[in-house]
């Protein structure tokens, strides 16, 4: 059976009308787009009087054309499937453009990895979100784009903060830090919020203000490949960081995942280290579209645990309360592999929708931070995925 996105459904009247609104919508902007001759500001402006957009979204567009034609594999992916709307291919653009300029074989490594990535391989799948484009990329970003001691600067101070006016009445503050004191300071401020029942924001002010305190020690949860040299991370609730930030971040207890995903428990509580398993091959909810984190989900039993079900990887899905509750009151059942994790959801009305694992341990992922890394470094025949405790 041939492999297709949910959104390409060839059988489904209303997927094959929204496929045909995003080829139209692509092929349009793709032939309105300015030269590279023409002037930006104008040119921009003239579309969006012309369309309605405003000018930031004629000038997103045009940038993430041009980004498109860098990535050849990907262009072709989109003007078979025209799949990606303009959202998603704004993204794209975005995150890469943390990279600057770039050789063109380092946008030839990007764009093996990000057309593998978004080829479909089932029937039924789910497309990537633009959160799941957004951390991929931020993935091979972390790899391609490592500070080594040659291109480190000297230290400076740190400048970067100011406040600015808003509206209403309001104003912001802004701020930028190395990764490794970011991801440790707002891990500490999530904490604050949790721990008083608070939002980050307001966490924020009162921790600075004095008008509270947090008393809970900070845990990161990382996760790395450690046979593997320059290995990148990803980081529970901030997502992938660089070999360097990793290397910053001295793990005070490493556990072993391989060993995490043949474990098998008696109880119907989930053990923590199978716990950490099936959050770092999940991500995310398995329903489909849902994307609240899976440290945030419930561990649901595929086969009850009453029925012999295991408290295994193997038996477990991260499941958010509501989306259990569906499949509990019987409103949707899925069925899993074992072995990938993969996901065959079935609906009341006789459809069904496939969905992939997309933490750093689901295989899609695992087997690309071995490829991009055999692209700069030696070939790895296998990762072994630790989760650290700092």
């Amino acid at each position: 059976m041939e492999a297709y996105y949910i959104v390409n459904d060839p059988k489904d009247p209303l997927a094959v009308k929204a496929t045909e609104i995003r080829k139209q919508d692509y092929l349009f902007w793709k032939d309105a787009k300015p030269d590279l001759e023409d002037d930006f500001d104008i040119s921009c402006h003239t579309l969006a009087t012309r369309t309605g957009l405003s000018e930031r979204r004629t000038r997103d567009i045009t940038m993430a054309l041009y980004r498109l034609a860098e990535l050849p594999l990907t262009m072709t992916l989109q003007e078979t499937y025209y799949f990606l709307d303009f959202s998603r291919l704004i993204t794209i653009d975005a995150v890469l453009s943390k990279l600057g300029d770039v050789p063109a074989e380092t946008l030839e490594r990007i764009d093996q990895e990000l057309s593998r990535y978004l080829t479909p391989s089932k029937p039924g799948q789910v497309l990537p979100s633009n959160t799941n484009l957004r951390r991929k990329l931020n993935g091979l970003i972390a790899i391609e784009n490592p500070s080594t001691e040659e291109n480190k600067e000297a230290p400076t101070k740190n400048n970067s903060y100011f406040t600015y006016s808003s509206f209403g009445g309001k104003a912001g503050l802004a701020v930028e830090f190395d990764e490794t004191t970011l991801i440790a300071i707002d891990e500490h401020i999530s904490k604050a919020a949790e721990e008083h029942g608070l939002s980050k924001a307001e966490a924020l002010a009162k921790l600075i203000l004095g008008e509270i305190e947090s008393r809970t020690k900070v845990v990161l949860h990382m996760y790395r490949a450690h046979d593997q040299e320059s290995a990148p991370a990803f980081i529970r609730g901030f997502g992938w960081v660089s070999p360097e930030t990793a290397d910053n971040l001295r793990p005070a207890q490493t556990r072993d995942m391989d060993l995490a995903k043949e474990m098998e428990s008696e109880s119907y509580v989930t053990p923590p280290l199978i716990g950490a398993y099936v959050e770092g091959r999940d991500g995310v909810c398995r329903w489909p579209g849902c994307y609240r984190p899976a440290e945030s989900c419930q561990k649901d039993h595929r086969i009850d645990h009453a029925r012999g079900g295991k408290t295994a990887g193997s038996n477990l899905a991260s499941l958010c309360q509501h989306h259990h509750n569906v499949k509990t009151d019987g409103g949707a059942f899925y069925i899993m592999d074992p072995h990938t994790g993969d996901i065959v959801w079935l609906f009341d009305d006789g459809r069904w929708e496939y969905d992939e694992p997309q933490g750093p341990l689901a295989p899609k992922n695992k087997n690309w931070a071995l490829t991009v890394g055999q692209a700069i470094a030696a070939r790895r025949a296998a990762a072994k995925l630790s989760l650290i405790h700092i």
